[in-house]
């Protein structure tokens, strides 16, 4: 009798594990049926998006109608006013006299324009006058600078010589002048002559580059095989 209650509670346990493993679904029949019903969803979504609509008279296809962005339309150029620019007057400010540093001056000490002017004695004159002025100036009393293409030995031309023209019109400073103009400013001679110094200093170090152009190509061939 033991035995046959064993077998009976055996086969009892066997069938309800069995009921159990019924009872637990199939992992591919589960992933198959959630595909089918993503790709049943899938259809419908194509199916409302590709849709007719039965507003758009002129749509057969069944493609949904899109707004269309038009350009707007530019403006014309020629129709706008240009910028123009113009001159009324001008300003003539006398700015102060300071020690300069270009090395160019024959000697002593280069003058210069400084930033500060004095706005009491500026002069405002209208552009018309200047250029009335300009207009009842012949050819031969236009200001003449070093590099202008009027040749000084020109026999055709009648008028004033060119160094003085040149005198008159860009007159040259002599140095116990340019001292003078310089103590007048209150600079005092030991800043007068340091000043010479670094003029003189330049002057001569241009003077050694002017002389050692020749060697450049020299210099650089050496340079790139040393480098190289």
């Amino acid at each position: 009798k033991g035995n046959a209650a064993e077998e009976v509670t055996t086969q009892d346990s066997e069938a309800r594990l069995a009921d159990r493993d019924d009872d637990i679904p199939d992992p591919a029949l589960t992933a198959s049926v959630d595909s089918a019903t993503a790709e049943e969803g899938a259809v419908e979504i194509r199916l409302k998006v590709n849709a007719p609509n039965n507003k758009d008279e002129g749509n057969c296809d069944g493609a949904v109608a899109q707004p269309r962005a038009e350009p707007l339309a530019q403006p014309d150029d020629s129709t706008k006013p240009r910028p123009r620019v113009r001159f009324s007057h001008v300003s003539i400010r006398y700015h102060e006299t300071t020690l300069g540093d270009h090395p160019s001056c024959s000697s002593g000490p280069p003058l210069s324009l400084g930033w500060k002017y004095d706005p009491k004695h500026e002069e405002t004159i209208p552009l018309k006058d200047t250029d009335k002025e300009r207009e009842g100036k012949s050819r031969t009393d236009a200001p003449i600078g070093r590099r202008s293409t009027l040749p000084p030995n020109n026999l055709l031309y009648q008028g004033p010589s060119y160094r003085s023209l040149h005198m008159s019109r860009c007159p040259f400073l002599l140095r116990s002048e340019r001292v003078d103009i310089l103590r007048a400013a209150g600079y005092t001679k030991s800043e007068i002559a340091k000043c010479v110094r670094s003029a003189t200093k330049a002057k001569k170090r241009r003077r050694q580059t002017y002389n050692n152009l020749y060697a450049m190509p020299v210099e650089r061939s050496i340079e790139g095989a040393i480098k190289g």
